[in-house]
């Protein structure tokens, strides 16, 4: 397989998880600030625990972006797969997020 056809699918994939991210880091950030005062002091870990999940999940999938993107001006193929590593990382960093909202509910 062309490392080229590869880069062409991890570089739309990994920007388009980002901008879920971002919905997801800012459904969080409202989510805590909904609660007011004395409360808050009772979920800030849970909220603390999936702000870094989406923090780190959301830094991978930039860094995912960015190596298939330096694949097009310097074609070496490990940069496919470190850019492909990265973003199974940053997903399975989502799936701990999802895993962890649900957790927390129920």
């Amino acid at each position: 397989m062309d490392a080229t056809h590869i880069a062409d699918q991890i570089l739309p994939g990994s920007t388009a998880l980002a901008g879920l991210l971002l919905v997801v880091a800012t459904n969080v950030a409202t989510a805590f600030e909904s609660h007011g005062g004395a409360p808050r002091e009772g979920v800030r870990e849970r909220f603390r625990r999936r702000a870094w999940f989406v923090f780190w999940a959301f830094a991978g999938s930039l860094l995912s972006a960015l190596t298939s993107f330096l694949f097009y001006w310097w074609p070496e193929v490990a940069l496919i797969y470190i850019s492909a590593a990265l973003f199974v990382a940053a997903t399975l960093c989502s799936l701990a997020t999802a895993f962890q909202a649900a957790w927390d509910i129920g």
